[in-house]
């Protein structure tokens, strides 16, 4: 018989171990000591810890660990870059500015943004935005089954809430897989897919791709600067590319 406490029952289910044997539990988990009965004590009384508490907690481990979704530091930022293609939308009659980015692996939307449409999105505290290779950032909670038009052709998506750079809303590939074969043109910034029965081409705004923003007047480098990321180190870098460039 072996009896642990509370505190040493909740341990061993956050490092993912056996009540058992110090090894990691899984669903095939063949225990040396399964004979063995485990007891804790709750609210005064003992009790058996079953191989079914187990299950119950693994399980709430599963829904209940953060969803880690990608988006690069340059689309974070709202800079330009080859792969992205920026265009004009609208969220219940009000203008947006979109970036496609097929580098994301969600859609998001800027805060500053629910307070034109009148959006409210459902808190989340589990969203967890990877930038990069070593930055990971929190979103605020997620907008479902939002409507947004394109170039008059109508889409419903949903969004992680998310301060942005240079754009109010990123499309990724949450959206972009739903739209089956595209073609593109990464030169004109130009994408064609069937959509309804019809073949239609968005066409990426010239005037958004080369619109540029100061770092400093970026309000999600606040969000970097609490991940301790080097903003003057990334300045530096990219003002040696930029004099580098023929």
């Amino acid at each position: 018989m072996l009896k642990l406490s509370p505190a040493e029952i909740a341990e061993k289910r956050r490092l993912g171990l056996c009540y058992k044997c110090p090894e990691k539990w899984s669903r095939g988990h063949q225990c040396h000591n399964m004979m063995l009965q485990v007891f804790t004590v709750i609210n005064e009384e003992e009790v058996e810890i079953s191989d079914e508490d187990w299950m119950d907690g693994f399980e709430e481990m599963i829904e209940t660990s953060p969803e880690l979704m990608e988006l690069s530091l340059f689309s974070f930022l709202g800079m330009d870059s080859p792969s992205v293609t920026k265009l004009w939308g609208e969220i219940g009659g009000t203008k947006v500015i979109v970036m496609i980015d097929s580098g994301a692996t969600h859609n998001f939307i800027d805060p500053f943004v629910l307070g034109k449409t009148h959006l409210t999105p459902a808190r989340n505290r589990s969203l967890e935005i990877l930038l990069g290779t070593d930055i990971t950032i929190n979103g605020y909670g997620v907008c479902k089954d939002v409507s947004v038009v394109l170039q008059s052709h109508e889409f419903v998506m949903n969004f992680v809430v998310l301060e942005l750079g240079n754009a109010e809303i990123i499309l990724g590939v949450d959206w972009l897989r739903t739209l089956g074969r595209c073609g593109y043109d990464w030169d004109k910034h130009e994408m064609s897919f069937l959509y309804k029965g019809s073949m239609i081409t968005l066409y990426g705004d010239p005037a958004l791709q080369s619109r540029g923003r100061s770092f400093k007047d970026n309000h999600s480098l606040n969000c970097l600067e609490i991940a301790g990321f080097d903003m003057e180190l990334f300045e530096l870098n990219q003002t040696e590319v930029q004099e580098d460039t023929p």
